[in-house]
This record gives structure tokens, sequence and C-alpha cells, in this order.
């Protein structure tokens, strides 16, 4: 398995983790009005999403540095 396959799955996964996390977080927001720690909940998801972003930074400059190689 080449290096930039490794990237390219690890993209995928932190793509489908950031869908999932931001479907969790719209189903949240739905229920903030009938639930207090529905926007709580939504605060936390969007923090983790925050977070997957930068991995997702971080991947692609790996990927850059690997091309300039």
């Amino acid at each position: 398995m080449t290096y930039l396959k490794i990237l390219m799955y690890a993209r995928k996964g932190i793509r489908a983790e950031m869908d999932r996390l931001r479907e969790m977080q719209s189903k949240a927001l739905e229920g903030a009005g009938a639930y207090d720690g529905a926007r709580k909940l939504a605060d936390v998801l969007q923090k983790d999403i925050d977070a997957l972003e930068v991995d997702m930074t971080t991947i692609d400059e790996l990927q850059e540095i690997h091309d300039r190689k």
C-alpha cells in the first residue's frame, strides 16, 4: 500500500465521520427546543467536527510535503 493510498483512506474516513457528526448535530439542533441538553450536545459535536477539519488539513499538508519530493 502506498503512502498516498493511506492518505486517501484517511481522508475518506474523516469525511465519513464528519458527515456522521453533522447529521447528529442537525438532529440535536432540531430537538434543542424540547431538550435542554440538545444545544450542549450540538456544541460538543461542533468541537469534534472542528478537530476533524484540523486533521484533514494536516493530511493535506502531509501530501503537499510528499508531492514536493
